[in-house]
């Protein structure tokens, strides 16, 4: 699972900005451990069609029990509009 990604904000005491990062896209994967997932991505054909970029593996870790039992709301998801 996966998906290019958009444009980004940034949030902070401030206010909202517009932002710039090198991410163009995410993709879920499973596997046994951290350093695992990481191999999956050892010479992918992506280093070979764009040289010189890589691939950063973060670990998904579990919601902490007091956050995961407090809120209950659903929430619309955010659509992009174009234009």
């Amino acid at each position: 699972m996966g998906t290019p990604l958009g444009k980004t904000k940034r949030a902070d005491a401030a206010g909202v900005s517009d932002a710039k990062n090198m991410m163009s896209g995410y993709v879920i994967v499973e596997a046994e451990s951290h350093e695992a997932a990481a191999q999956m991505f050892a010479n992918h054909p992506h280093f070979s069609i764009f040289p010189g970029e890589s691939v950063e593996i973060m670990e998904c870790l579990p919601l902490p029990k007091k956050y995961a039992t407090t809120s209950r709301r659903r929430r619309a998801p955010y659509r992009h509009q174009p234009g």
